[in-house]
Order: structure tokens, then C-alpha cells, then sequence
């Protein structure tokens, strides 16, 4: 009897695997199977995409893949990456071609056909040393500077001597507090004039802080299954580019490291015991993207990518049109001053893009944490105060570690 059972378990695996192999099974889409290709970003003008009717953005695109056929790695139908929101419509392409091919006069002359409707710019998905990361400057403490833009102006001051208002020693209702508590919490309780000595361990917080409020951590990441998030309320994960994994998880900055940020960045945020805002909602935005390739122009538009599936994912999700959500972008944010070294117009059309992409986020309501480098007081946060300016700056806190 014993005999027959195993027989018949035999045959069951045979047929199941026979009918695996007989069955065609679809690929899922992931991008080009071709290791060795250069990708293009070309940026399409939001004002036109937004009112574009589904036939005139049918015909630019088909018109757009006729034009690169020959120049697009196989499969061709996958060689193509579309930006695109729900709403504001379709923003951005990413087209792979074989890095052997010259391939760049084709793609900046289909950019240019198309540059009095749907195209802004286009730019190769350049590599970057991590060298070339991020910029110095000369400003230094408590250095006014001014932001004009839109014909507004306005002056950012670092004021040491600004006291809270929240009430003495906690004593307002709406603030509670929270004994030994981890260095850094402290640190954001400490007035001016006041040691560390003299806190005594004591972090003053708001009650139910985040409580309605969503984060959107824009890094590489986050592991879930650490302690510090077994009260976490994680609502999503957002990953960008044709080719992420999407299982949840923190991926290191390079592939060879450990040092891994955004579990940390989180726990910053929401931590059980190392955050401000335990209440908060999370999304997990991966900036990072799993396999996607890394480099300066990718870094570009995945970081755009990740903004466009943030609007979406706050427009299905906000209640009568109003968003209670903070954007906190701490896998700092693209410096364009390198770019500027390379080719001027491209870093001028996209800090024109990210403007458009910055302030359709701010009229849903969303707030920014920005970080501007880790050099403290050596940083200058003038290119970000002038690529963000009016009306995103009142929205904006930036991020400077020392």
C-alpha cells in the first residue's frame, strides 16, 4: 500500500513539472535583458502632458518609438520606461540603447522635434564619482541668505537665540514628557543656554505625535522586522524605475556595503524609541530601487520617479483633496551644481522639471525634510534654497548634520 502512495506522488510531481514546461509562462515586465546599455532621460513639459488627450500622447509616443526603433536594445517593447502619473500624466522617458551604439544624436533629435509640445530635455544616464557627490560652500553660521524667485524675496537666517513657545517645562497640556531618553531627543529639547547635564535625560514631545499624519521616507529603504518599529503602522512601499524588487527590505547604498541608512532614518521618525513622531503613518519610498543601476543620471530620475508615485499615492489617499503628509527626502537630494559643470542647459531644464514636479506637491498640501549634506557648517544650502524657492521654501526644513 505504502508502494502504491509513493507511486502516485511521483506521478503527481511528474505531471505537475511536464505542465510546467509546457506552458508558456509570461515574463513580468523588467526592463532590458541587455547588460551592457546606455539609458536616456528625456523630460517631458508637465503644462503639456496634464491637458494632453490620450490620442496626442498615443501619437507622440508611437511617433517617438518609430523614430528610436533601430537605436533600442531587446526587447524593444521593454526598451522604453515611462514616467507617469495618474494625474498629472505622462512626465518623463527613459530609453535603453546598446552602449555600443552611437545613439545620441538620434535621441536629441526626437527630443527637439517634439520641444514645442512634449519635450523639455533629454540627458544619457551619466555616472558619477563619489568624488563628485554633493558641493562645498562659504556660507557660514547665522549668514543671511537671499532667495528671489517669482519676483518674491525672502531671507533664511540662522537664528541661534529663537526660544520654544510650546510652554515652560512642559507644563502645556498638549506636550508630555519622556524620561531617559536617547541622546539626540534631548538634543532637540535643549534651549539655548541650557546643558545636556541640565536635561537630565528629559525629551518634551507633543502627545500622540504624527497621530493623522503620513511619512514619506524617501532612502534606501527599511527593514521592518526591526524592534524599534513593532508599533509602526506601514501603509505602503514605493519603489521607482523599470527594474526594483519589490520585496520590503533596505538596500545599502552600494552593493558592497553594510551601512545601511534608511532603517535608521525611519527610526528616526517613527522608532519606539529613537523617534519623534511614533503615531505617523509610514510609506517607504526606495530610492535605491532594489537591482535598478546606480549613477548620476539614474539617481536623477528615480528621484523625479519617486515624486511622481508620491503624488499619486497622496491624491488616492487624501480626504476631501487635503493631505496631512511630510516628504522627508534624507538620501540627499541630487546636486546639480556638478551637473552645471557638464552641460549647463541640461541642469537648468531640470531644475526647471523638478520645481514643476515640487510645487504640484506642495498644493495638495505636503511638507518637505530635505537633506543638505553632511559637512555641518562647510555645506552651503544655497543651491537648495535656490532650486526649491517660493512657493515650495515655506514648506520646506532642511536637514544639516554635523
Amino acid at each position: 500500500m505504502r508502494g502504491r502512495q509513493f507511486y502516485i506522488v511521483i506521478s503527481t510531481i511528474c505531471g505537475i513539472l511536464h505542465l510546467t514546461h509546457a506552458t508558456t509562462i509570461p515574463l513580468p515586465k523588467i526592463g532590458t535583458w541587455e547588460k551592457n546599455y546606455k539609458s536616456y532621460w528625456i523630460g517631458l513639459n508637465g503644462a503639456h502632458a496634464k491637458t494632453a488627450t490620450k490620442e496626442d500622447e498615443a501619437s507622440f509616443l508611437k511617433t517617438l518609438q518609430q523614430r528610436l526603433n533601430s537605436y533600442m536594445v531587446p526587447p524593444k517593447k521593454f526598451a522604453i520606461y515611462e514616467m507617469r502619473s495618474e494625474f498629472l500624466g505622462l512626465m518623463g522617458l527613459v530609453v535603453d540603447t546598446p552602449a555600443s551604439l552611437q545613439s545620441e544624436d538620434a535621441i536629441f533629435d526626437t527630443a527637439e522635434k517634439f520641444s514645442d509640445s512634449w519635450t523639455s530635455f533629454y540627458m544619457p544616464c551619466l555616472f558619477m564619482l563619489k568624488a563628485d557627490e554633493g558641493s562645498s560652500g562659504e556660507d557660514t553660521p547665522g549668514q543671511v541668505i537671499e532667495v528671489e524667485d517669482l519676483g518674491v524675496k525672502q531671507s533664511v537666517e540662522g537664528n541661534l537665540n529663537r526660544r520654544d513657545t510650546r510652554g515652560q517645562d512642559g507644563q502645556d497640556s498638549k506636550i508630555e514628557r519622556r524620561n531617559s531618553a536617547l541622546h539626540d531627543l534631548v538634543t532637540l529639547s535643549t534651549p539655548p543656554g541650557v546643558s545636556q547635564q541640565q536635561m537630565r535625560g528629559i525629551f518634551w514631545q507633543w502627545k500622540k505625535a504624527g497621530e493623522g499624519v503620513t511619512v514619506y521616507v524617501v532612502d534606501s529603504g527599511c527593514d521592518p522586522r526591526h524592534p524599534e518599529f513593532k508599533n509602526t503602522k506601514f501603509q505602503d512601499w514605493i519603489f521607482p524605475g523599470p527594474m526594483t524588487l519589490t520585496e520590503p527590505r533596505d538596500d545599502s547604498d552600494l552593493p558592497e556595503s553594510n551601512e545601511f541608512h534608511g532603517t535608521p532614518v525611519t527610526a528616526k521618525i517613527v522608532g519606539e524609541k529613537t523617534g519623534v513622531a511614533q503615531k505617523a503613518n509610514v510609506v517607504v519610498v526606495n530610492m535605491i530601487a532594489g537591482n535598478a543601476r546606480q549613477g548620476f543620471g539614474h539617481d536623477l530620475y528615480k528621484a523625479h520617479d519617486c515624486l511622481l508615485k508620491i503624488y499619486d499615492h497622496v491624491k488616492k489617499n487624501s480626504r476631501n483633496g487635503s493631505a496631512k503628509c511630510m516628504i522627508n527626502i534624507s538620501y540627499a537630494w541630487i546636486p546639480l551644481e556638478h551637473l552645471k559643470s557638464i552641460n549647463v542647459e541640461w541642469a537648468s531644464e531640470i531644475e526647471r522639471y523638478s520645481r514643476y514636479i515640487f510645487s504640484q506637491l506642495v498644493e495638495l498640501g505636503c511638507y518637505f525634510t530635505i537633506a543638505s549634506g553632511n559637512s555641518g557648517q562647510v555645506s552651503s544650502i544655497t543651491p537648495f534654497l535656490r532650486l526649491y524657492g517660493t512657493p515650495v521654501i515655506k514648506y520646506l526644513i532642511y536637514q544639516r548634520n554635523y
